[in-house]
């Protein structure tokens, strides 16, 4: 099984920020040669964290132009059901991604993350 690199960075703001969600950026890559893994959706993404949260996810295009793809995506955690994050606290997330062939994960990658809700 070919090993994903996973790289997480806060996105929160506390200019744009809501209660509701937290957010990241992730930057997937193949560890074997470093190209970016392009094309993932929610799906390839799964969450371990102590609240019960779900994620989605969107792929970010490279700049100038918006035309290619580039492996960083940026995502949304939200609590299941719905409720704010508290201003001003820490949350230790994990993130996880797998890519598939058919219905079977092939390929592995996560990374851990402590980020502060900047909600207003």
């Amino acid at each position: 099984m070919p090993r994903l690199i996973v790289t997480l960075a806060s996105g929160e703001s506390a200019t744009g920020d809501t209660l509701n969600e937290l957010s990241l950026f992730a930057s997937v890559s193949r560890a074997t040669n470093g190209k970016p893994v392009a094309g993932l959706t929610s799906a390839n993404f799964r969450v371990a964290a102590l609240d019960d949260l779900t994620i989605s996810a969107g792929e970010l295009k490279w700049q100038p132009g918006n035309t290619e793809s580039s492996g960083c995506y940026s995502l949304s955690i939200a609590h299941t059901p719905s409720s704010p994050f508290i201003k001003g606290e820490f949350y230790q997330i994990g993130v996880q991604v797998r890519t598939f062939k058919g219905k079977k994960a092939v390929d592995f990658g996560q990374a851990v993350i402590s980020v502060q809700s900047l909600g207003t």
